[in-house]
């Protein structure tokens, strides 16, 4: 919204290029910060707020311009530039920006689609994420320059904005360290850029200080509403105000992501004070950060209002079906953001967070006790409650969550009985500070980050899992994750199908490992009883090395591969089988003892086989009598075909790859035991054993 005041239709409005300049300057400002209503025509005050509404749009930013057709020298490049937006095409960019003032005290928004966090590059052409002043009717002048001028930047939001003032007329065109050039319906406009005040998570807003050519010093500054109009010059009418409120709330309840406009001109004497700080504060050798920050919140005040900007982050394909399934599958989804309350609440709704019908309680509030209070009511309310329940709760409110440990149980009591949990107007650090306490107050619990901006990276890092999500927001995220998806809908998939099968896998070969291990090795532990305890071993030396490095690598090696227990298409079609496979039930107590009993049960029948067929002196068919080696490889040859179709039994998908890899291990043993048998001189206490082994019926 451009701001309030003025009228007029698109049909009865005429834009005047000299309509500022024959008003007084101090007249006009108090048209704009709505104090007088007198002596200035209402054009003139609406042109001069849409005009400065655009400037900001389109100089405050980081922002880099990208020219399509590039030049062969610097000469042909500003001439491009100059004619970036002329291109004889001047006259329907008036009526645009006539049409665009008409609506000035209406419904002008600057909005946006696209999908945030989808791949791709952050050019705003009309395939991506673009941004105009919408009007019935008016001349559509977006082909005027993306074919030709683009924008890149760090967040896709300052490039939709810086688009949207591109497409109006007023086109940023270059930027060097120390000049921003913008190409203003036609005529290049060449500012000195002095400083720069970039958006943090702590400050909420942005600003551009710059020196115009007639040597005026202005501030430009853009951030969230409930920041920016606290610094709002106290002489800005109420009328004003609130029809600007107004709007923002009604974009917010659209789930739109809304900035307000404002900017100053700065007294020279004002700025020179300023630059003597700010230098002093620039390089202090403690406190740095913090007095450079007074520096500039103190020059940040007593803004003009210009107008709100609204900007449509649209959600990614198959989102709501993607929270649907999740929360099927037994996941407790939240929603973390810095928007602000409405915009989060309505994204809920659109994303199946939230559903109709369910009561959605909302904790705003800004003292401790009030905090107290509503938590204990919300508590007495829904203590029992066992449907569907959304919990709405704002920054502010959360810092005191975070700061009291009472508040912070009687929270955790609350959400604990929720189906969905909304966060909205939280700081990075909170976020982090949110998982954190879920982590800790909650037992069992393992909690999943999922985001796509630097602003999440904290979270992620602070889950028991993080997920990135490469996007238009950058690639930080991803590179501080666990994991890296291209779009949210995968997430479905990581948890349900992959993670399933790697917990399946993981599990399994965990409990085979120790299985086959201490099935292989307790004869040894029996036949210490029966060596007097003297540490002779009754396995041979070669065939125990070899047991985990070569006999029996290969079936645990594919069972981690290939094992899974449900197909995709039954994961995909029931979530709810996710319930028992995150319940952990494969890594309970009384699983890995029943792996173990069955591995002590298992070596002891072996040994008492081997000890009642060979042990008492059993002949062989040329009347000698089975030794010590004998023995042990009795015990050897039972042990390993019991581990390999103890794993065959476990194993629940059979493809060839498996069967190969099962029955080969055995012929492999075999055939590799006979060869063995055969070497002499490389292996004296085994030549001819095992071939007289297999002699006797009692080895088979």
């Amino acid at each position: 919204d451009a701001g309030g005041g003025g009228g007029g239709s698109a049909d009865d409005t005429h834009y005047d290029d000299d309509a500022v300049d024959r008003a007084a300057d101090e007249e006009i400002m108090a048209r704009v910060r709505g104090t007088n209503t007198d002596g200035v025509d209402g054009d003139a005050v609406l042109a001069f707020r849409l005009k400065h509404f655009l400037y900001c749009m389109a100089l405050c930013h980081t922002n880099v311009a990208d020219f399509k057709v590039m030049a062969s020298d610097d000469d042909t490049k500003a001439t491009v530039v100059h004619n970036v937006v002329k291109k004889g095409m001047l006259s329907r960019i008036k009526k645009k920006v006539a049409a665009a003032s008409a609506l000035a005290g209406g419904d002008i928004s600057a909005t946006t689609g696209g999908d945030s966090g989808s791949g791709g590059s952050d050019d705003d052409t009309s395939r991506s994420r673009t941004a105009s002043t919408s009007r019935a009717g008016a001349p559509n002048i977006a082909e005027l320059d993306p074919d030709v001028l683009t924008y890149k930047g760090p967040s896709p939001d300052e490039v939709a904005l810086c688009a949207a003032a591109r497409n109006n007329g007023f086109a940023f065109a270059a930027s060097s360290s120390d000049t921003l050039q913008a190409n203003v319906r036609g005529t290049l406009e060449t500012f000195e850029l002095l400083e720069v005040f970039e958006f943090t998570s702590d400050r909420r807003r942005m600003s551009v200080l710059l020196r115009c050519a007639d040597g005026t010093v202005r501030l430009y500054t853009k951030g969230a509403d409930y920041i920016m109009s606290h610094r709002l010059h106290v002489r800005t009418g109420s009328a004003l105000r609130a029809r600007t409120v107004e709007h923002i709330n009604e974009f917010g309840k659209r789930g739109l992501r809304t900035l307000l406009l404002g900017y100053r001109d700065v007294p020279p004497a004002e700025y020179r004070r300023f630059e003597k700080r700010y230098r002093k504060a620039r390089s202090a050798m403690t406190g740095r950060a913090e007095k450079m920050e007074a520096c500039r919140s103190d020059l940040e005040q007593h803004l003009t209002l210009l107008g709100a900007t609204a900007i449509e982050d649209k959600l990614q394909d198959r989102v709501p079906e993607t929270i649907e399934y999740l929360q099927r599958a037994g996941i407790n989804v939240w929603m973390i953001t810095g928007d602000k309350q409405e915009t989060a609440i309505n994204i809920g709704y659109s994303s199946r967070l939230i559903r109709t019908g369910w009561p959605v309680v909302r904790l705003n509030a800004i003292t401790a006790a009030v905090c107290r209070e509503l938590l204990m009511e919300a508590v007495l309310a829904y203590g029992t409650w066992d449907a569907g329940l959304a919990v709405v709760i704002d920054g502010e409110t959360l810092l005191h969550v975070l700061d009291d440990a009472r508040l912070a149980a009687d929270f955790v009591t609350l959400v604990s009985r929720a189906t969905a949990v909304v966060a909205c107007r939280v700081t990075p650090l909170q976020k982090a500070r949110m998982v954190r306490l879920v982590k800790v107050a909650v037992k069992g619990v393992v909690t999943l980050a999922i985001g796509d901006g630097a602003n999440d990276v904290s979270m992620i890092q602070e889950a028991h899992v993080g997920v990135g999500v490469y996007g238009r927001e950058g690639s930080q995220a991803a590179r501080s994750a666990d994991f890296a998806i291209r779009q949210f809908k995968h997430l479905a998939r990581l948890l349900t199908v992959h993670g399933r099968y790697s917990f399946l896998r993981n599990a399994g070969l965990v409990q085979y490992g120790l299985y086959k291990n201490l099935a292989f090795f307790t004869p040894q532990v029996w036949f210490a009883f029966f060596s007097g305890f003297s540490a002779q071993s009754v396995l041979d030396d070669y065939v125990s090395s070899a047991f985990n490095s070569i006999y029996t690598v290969a079936p645990p090696f594919l069972f981690s591969v290939f094992e899974r227990d449900a197909s995709e298409a039954a994961i995909r079609r029931y979530p709810e089988l996710h319930v028992r496979a995150a319940s952990g039930h494969r890594f309970a107590h009384w699983r890995m003892a029943a792996w173990l009993a069955t591995a002590v049960l298992h070596g002891s029948v072996t040994f008492g086989f081997a000890y009642g067929t060979y042990g008492s002196g059993g002949m062989m068919l040329d009347g000698r009598v089975g030794g010590l080696r004998l023995f042990g490889l009795f015990c050897t040859s039972i042990g390993i075909f019991v581990v390999i179709l103890k794993l065959a039994l476990t194993t629940r998908l059979w493809n060839w790859l498996v069967h190969v890899g099962m029955w080969s291990t055995l012929l492999f043993y075999f055939f590799a035991t006979l060869g063995e048998n055969y070497l002499g001189p490389l292996w004296p206490p085994l030549y001819f054993v095992f071939q007289a082994a297999l002699a006797p019926p009692a080895f088979w």
